[in-house]
């Protein structure tokens, strides 16, 4: 396509989506800091306690935090509510309002750190 303009060649720059999207990130908000699974699981851990008693499971939260939440970036109660409805595990309201308030105590908690809630898996590790 440029064999005619060999000079067009050396102004040409190859990245991966990923990469664009980090350079985007940085000029915009600065160097982007994303928190570990291990990190996300241990403020998984926290927010559900501090939800106090319920009966949903560490991995059914963190399966739900990158499924839904994260990887539809929901920032809301009312999106969570509509992402939710296509899920093969249904719950009842009251279920899903509790599920949702563990993940707005993540979500605090990665703001108060400055990490962005994103898994290894969408970084491109």
């Amino acid at each position: 396509m440029i064999s005619s303009e060999p000079r067009l060649g050396e102004r040409i720059e190859v990245a991966s989506l990923n990469t664009v999207a980090q350079r985007l990130y940085q000029v915009e908000f600065g160097v982007a800091t994303f928190a570990t699974e291990l990190e996300i699981r241990a403020l998984l851990a926290e927010s559900s306690q501090a939800a106090g008693d319920h009966e949903l499971t560490a991995r059914f939260l963190l399966t739900e935090w990158r499924d839904v939440v994260d990887a539809w970036q929901l920032a809301s109660w009312e999106a969570y509510r509509v992402k939710r409805l296509g899920r093969k595990t249904r719950l009842p309201e009251q279920q899903r309002a509790v599920q949702w308030s563990i993940f707005e105590r993540l979500r605090s908690a990665l703001a108060a750190k400055s990490l962005i809630g994103g898994t290894d898996a969408q970084q491109g590790r």
